[in-house]
């Protein structure tokens, strides 16, 4: 899969922005325990990012359905709640579709 970024009308949101520049900076687990220091979004993991009053929903795809690192990268991305102002909550969701490749 390409790195994807945000769709334009998903940045009309500053908070839905601030997370997209965020997520820039949440690293593959993976990869990072080899020295190469890609993002979540540079490996085109993120499908979308939408706003729910004060929650933020963010719909990812692992690499794997079974992949070990999937609950560090929801953590990550949970973390994210606390540093953005006028946002409570994050869900992740996970899509298994597309298949990432």
């Amino acid at each position: 899969m390409t790195a994807q970024g945000p769709h334009a009308d998903q940045l009309s949101d500053p908070a839905v922005a601030a997370v997209w520049e965020l997520l820039n900076n949440v690293p593959d687990p993976c990869h990072a325990l080899s020295g190469h220091d890609l993002s979540i979004v540079d490996l085109g993991l993120i499908n979308s990012v939408s706003r729910d009053g004060e929650t933020i929903l963010i719909n990812v795809t692992f690499t794997d359905p079974s992949c070990v690192f999937s609950y560090k990268i929801i953590m990550d991305l949970e973390d994210l709640a606390a540093t953005l102002d006028g946002v409570s909550d994050i869900t992740v969701t996970s899509d298994p579709y597309p298949l990432w490749t």
